[in-house]
């Protein structure tokens, strides 16, 4: 077996680029496959569309499962499969799966019992080298060995409707013997003969994972160019780099072209064509990338060295007449390969030569069965389009735009759409008129087909005639208009700026986001060549009318949301150049921003010139200031930072004086924001800092208030070293008049930790003489200042005896902090704030003293909510040392949902690094049964989501407290967003685990609850996860979805609950592909709903 499955790695090594690895590899196919490994049974697909690259990764799989020492690694395949009899010698296994197919008008029977084991022995022949069952040559390996893995390549080669069974027969008996299969299939045949897997591979639908191809990602695309080059010029391997870095730069401004980089294929064929002279053009799309192809590869002779010689003409001929029988037999799906004598072309010496050159240079390939077929299935669409521009095929023409108008044949013409795209894209110019005048643009798969052809050419009046069909048509089109927008290169965006300004104003609010964010992107990545366009765009979004809304009676004004989303991409290039006329444009609808976009506005004009800064100013002194604090924090720094510069320009609109700050009315909310600015500004300049305590020991008492908020706020931004050294040097005649009281005041605590222990102590003795009259008011600072200085610890235990009665109580528990525990008094007899005071010392003590965790224990099992509720915060915050996982079990039992909420966010927290016994987690769910809170839910959630993450396990009593629950909220209308979240996180991770255990019964109710009692767009990526929940729990009950839509669709209708009814159907498609019959189902029942029927239209490709 060894000898073979190295025989075959060999023949997976890629023909034009060399072999990278493959991030999807290590991220989610081992994982998977490694599961089968340890026990489960498991089938994995690897399902991509041709060129991308899936028998390379099949490739690295086998690398990866050798290194890692599987007990054993099968290789087949396909291409080579053949199969011995005693009388037939060897034939190909294609021609075998062929003769399941039944005659004409017969009904499909499947395969003989004799095919099922000629099959079955191919494939052992395959596997070991020798005519043996490969259920039995598995079967021998685990028993031996352990179990393995067996890889599969290229199914696509020889699977159709009736090898399916046979196929399923010997997955199932694999699968049963603890063979773990993995198989590559292109994605056309895995749809079309696969799915939905619960009907076409029965009893396997379980165990399947279905995995799809990503494209290469910017690592990917710079490593496989780079080893291109690597391989053509071994000597010179800056080449390969500034190859890659040039082509990805390119594609920042194409996104055509970043389409191209993503396909392994379409990478490989430009790395081909454009490698040796280093230069790619920047327009380049997918049409004209094979337009080169065909130039390069199909009419040309490399024996000639000439498009004109006789073999470059016959070539390009004979693919000519492929495409023109390929278009006769494509009526209601693509065909694909073909005999040779089937094209009715006459075998001269010349067609010989062409078919045999088409062949060397990978034009044509061969399959094992003798048929030909183009190298791609987008280089057969391209031929296909190109023969439909010849005046030849002008009756073929004619007959392909009437198949593509006639309504009966609707849902049979996808596989037409993108030789329409492609058609569109290269014919000439008129031939594009014409046909623009002959489709439905109404029909959603046309317009878009019309759409990206008209990018692809660069013809901006073309998408300005589709712009009124999509306002007309709805959101869908618009949507599709939008995307094609967004493949195009950066020349055409400039032209049709004005188009993206239409959609941005008129468009439906979907597709209005959808803009915004896309011309932000744009405005972002191209910002030197279109910094200018911005004002447009705001101009365009204010000008929006505002939108009708079912939860607004009169109407929802989406503007401040969609501005916030044109801007933010361009924030930091805005603030890393603040030109006049951008910030002039932001300015003049600044009253539409919302908090933080006004936020960043203000944040920009840091660096503006002065004239721009009052201009600013002046508009918003206007107004008042709003309450979001991110806005008032960027009007606090950005005034700050005038001053005092802008006190001495003419025209500032605060004024000249920073006493005007202060002490003068300014309309409502500007009296705070100009205070702070001048805090903040006292607390880098010194002079300042003293006035204002000069102002606020002996000045007027209107102005307390001021001069205190700025006291404490400039001594928490560097003004603490300055008050020790200005309260020694006070002379003791000026001190008589001083007003003390705001000194205590504007000295906080907080303040205090910023100052020095000699400043501390200073102070502490400056203070002393003061006490004997003022400790009632000093008492605080005093209190604050006792920690570090023994002058202020000593003045406070002797004034305390002399305090008023409830102050002196305080004085007394603060001073506890200095006595043993032993000594304090029971938390219940003391009052709240210093219940907090006492709780707060006793977390810092817990570290040292394990009767101070024990009284943070206790009080936390008390009968006050409050100090319950705060001594189980502070017993959260320590160190896991401290208090064990069974000491928190008792506190989820608390009657005070604070109590319990902190206990279930610690138990969370630690079993995120510490196993938890599934005892506790058991004690856990039973204490919680009759849970009703919306947040101790959503913890329990979290809870649940992360022990199942590690165990993958679901206890009983977890599952059925969690249904418990749900329910509970849902009668209660307090299911909500936050928990929603959760939940569908638990949800999926519990549907993942596969645990047999589980009561399979109970999850889909508690997801069926989910998607019909909570609307998904109050999840923050609501629809995705939700898409993951349905598709695992589809593999745990294949019935389950049908059921759904069947039970719910409808009522989901009928609430617009759009994004949960886009979620199931969504999750149909995943499963079961493009064609399976619910998505008819839907059609069928919701079809008469526009956005319904694109969504299910979208799903399955067109």
């Amino acid at each position: 077996m060894q000898t073979q499955a190295t025989a075959a790695r060999e023949a997976l090594t890629p023909r034009i680029l060399e072999r990278i690895p493959r991030q999807v590899v290590r991220q989610k196919y081992l994982p998977a496959i490694t599961r089968g490994g340890n026990g489960q049974d498991r089938v994995v697909a690897i399902i991509g569309p041709a060129g991308y690259g899936k028998s390379t990764i099949l490739g690295n799989v086998y690398d990866e499962l050798v290194a890692v020492a599987t007990p054993w690694v099968g290789l087949i395949l396909c291409s080579s499969l053949s199969l011995s009899t005693g009388y037939l010698g060897f034939m190909s296994y294609g021609m075998v799966a062929a003769t399941f197919v039944s005659p004409a008008g017969a009904g499909a029977t499947g395969p003989s019992h004799h095919q099922q084991e000629m099959v079955d022995a191919a494939i052992g022949q395959s596997l070991c080298g020798e005519t043996r069952s490969v259920v039995q040559v598995a079967q021998a390996l685990t028993a031996t060995l352990g179990r393995g893995v067996l890889l599969i390549d290229t199914l696509d080669l020889v699977i159709n409707r009736d090898f399916v069974i046979t196929f399923g027969n010997l997955l199932r008996q694999l699968v049963a013997g603890g063979t773990t299969v993995v198989f590559t299939c292109r994605d056309y045949e895995y749809s079309d003969f696969l799915e939905p897997p619960h009907q076409r591979l029965p009893g396997l639908a379980q165990v399947l994972d279905r995995y799809a191809v990503p494209d290469f990602t910017t690592a990917e695309i710079r490593a496989a160019a780079t080893a291109f080059f690597h391989k053509l010029t071994p000597d010179e391997p800056q080449r390969g780099i500034a190859f890659a870095e040039n082509v990805l730069a390119l594609s920042a401004d194409n996104r055509s072209l970043r389409e191209i980089l993503e396909n392994p294929l379409l990478l490989a064929l430009l790395c081909d064509l454009f490698g040796r002279e280093g230069n790619v053009p920047p327009d380049l799309t997918v049409s004209k990338l094979y337009q080169r192809y065909w130039r390069e590869k199909v009419v040309f002779s490399r024996i000639d060295q000439s498009h004109f010689a006789p073999l470059a003409l016959v070539k390009e001929r004979v693919c000519l007449q492929i495409a023109e029988h390929f278009f006769a037999r494509s009526h209601t799906r693509l065909q694909e390969s073909f005999y040779q004598d089937e094209l009715g072309v006459e075998h001269t010496a010349e067609t010989i030569a062409a078919l045999t050159d088409l062949l060397s240079e990978g034009v044509l390939t061969q399959l094992v069965s003798g048929k030909l077929h183009f190298f791609h299935q987008t280089l057969l669409e391209y031929a296909i389009a190109y023969w439909l521009t010849r005046q030849s095929a002008a009756a073929a023409r004619t007959e392909f735009f009437e198949h593509l108008k006639d309504p009966q044949t609707q849902g049979q013409r996808t596989h037409w759409l993108p030789i329409l795209r492609q058609f569109l894209a290269i014919v000439e110019e008129a031939d594009f008129e014409a046909g623009l005048q002959q489709l439905d643009l109404d029909n959603m798969g046309i317009f878009g087909a019309v759409a990206y052809a008209a990018v692809s050419r660069d013809l901006p009046d073309a998408l300005r005639q589709l712009l009124p069909i999509a306002l007309q048509m709805g959101e869908t089109h618009q949507q599709r208009l939008r995307q094609a927008l967004a493949a195009a290169p950066r020349q055409l965006i400039e032209t049709v700026w004005d188009v993206l300004l239409t959609l941005m104003t008129q468009a439906e609010h979907v597709t209005a986001s959808n803009t915004v964010q896309m011309v932000g992107e744009l405005l972002a990545r191209w910002w030197r060549s279109l910094s200018d366009r911005l004002p447009d765009a705001l101009t365009a979004v204010a000008a929006r009318p505002v939108q009708s809304h079912g939860q607004f009676p009169n109407g929802y004004d989406d503007r401040p949301q969609l501005l916030g989303w044109l801007l933010q991409p361009c924030w930091p290039l805005i603030q890393a150049q603040p030109t006049g006329s951008v910030l002039t444009a932001l300015r003049q609808q600044v009253s539409l921003l919302g908090h933080g976009s006004c936020a960043q506005l203000i944040d920009c004009h840091r660096d503006a010139t002065p004239d721009l800064h009052h201009a600013l100013l002046a508009q918003l002194l206007g107004e008042p200031v709003p309450r979001y604090e991110d806005i008032k924090t960027a009007l606090v720094q950005w005034i700050a930072s005038l001053l005092p510069e802008h006190l001495a320009i003419p025209g500032f609109p605060l004024g000249d004086r920073w006493e005007a700050f202060l002490y003068e009315p300014w309309p409502k909310g500007w009296g705070i924001v100009l205070t702070l600015a001048v805090a903040h500004w006292a607390g880098r300049d010194q002079g300042v800092f003293v006035a204002i305590l000069d102002d606020g020991l002996f000045g007027p008492t209107a102005h307390l208030g001021a001069n205190l908020m700025v006291l404490k706020e400039s001594l928490l931004l560097g003004a603490a070293p300055w008050l020790a050294p200005y309260l020694v040097g006070l002379p003791a005649a000026k001190t008589a008049q001083m007003n003390i009281a705001f000194l205590a005041k504007g000295v906080t605590a907080g303040a205090v930790k910023q100052l020095s222990v000699a400043d501390q102590e200073a102070i502490s003795q400056w203070l002393s003489p003061y006490l004997p009259e003022q400790g009632v008011t000093l008492w605080t600072l005093l209190n604050a200042l006792a920690d570090a200085a023994p002058t202020a610890r000593k003045g406070l235990t002797a004034i305390t005896p002399q305090l008023p009665q409830k102050t002196r109580r305080q004085a007394e528990i603060q001073l506890l902090r200095f006595q043993p525990l032993a000594t304090h008094p029971p938390i219940a007899t003391v009052s709240k704030p210093d219940q907090r005071f006492l709780l707060s010392l006793y977390q810092t003590w817990a570290v040292g003293d394990p009767a101070a965790v024990e009284k943070l224990l206790t009080t936390a099992l008390g009968q006050q909510n409050d100090a319950a509720v705060t001594a189980s915060r502070h017993l959260g915050e320590l160190d896991p040392a401290y208090v064990s996982l069974e000491s928190w079990l008792p506190l989820v039992k608390s009657p005070f949902v604070g109590v319990r909420v902190n206990a279930l966010t610690t138990i969370t927290a630690r079993s995120a690094h510490q196993p938890m016994a599934e005892a506790i987690l058991t004690e856990i769910a039973i204490a919680l049964v009759e849970e009703t809170n919306p947040t101790v839910g959503r913890l329990y959630c979290d809870l649940i989501a992360e022990w199942v993450h590690r165990q993958q396990r679901v206890p009983a009593p977890v599952l059925h407290t969690l249904m418990v629950i749900v329910q509970q909220l849902v009668t209660a209308n307090a299911l909500e967003g936050g928990m929603g979240r959760s939940l569908v996180i638990a949800l999926k991770r519990m549907a993942r685990s596969r645990d047999p255990a589980m009561d399979v019964d109970q999850l889909c109710s508690l997801v069926r609850l989910l998607l019909t009692q909570l609307h998904l767009i109050q999840i923050k990526n609501g629809e995705s996860e939700v898409i993951d929940v349905l598709c695992a729990v589809y593999w745990l009950r294949l019935d389950f979805l049908a059921s759904v839509l069947e039970q719910a669709g409808a009522e989901l209708l009928q609430r617009g609950w759009f994004y949960n009814l886009s979620a199931l159907i969504k999750a149909i498609g995943k499963v079961e592909g493009a064609q399976s019959p619910l998505l008819d189902q839907v059609l069928q029942w919701y079809g008469d709903t526009p956005e319904i029927r694109s969504l299910v239209l979208g799903v399955r490709g067109v």
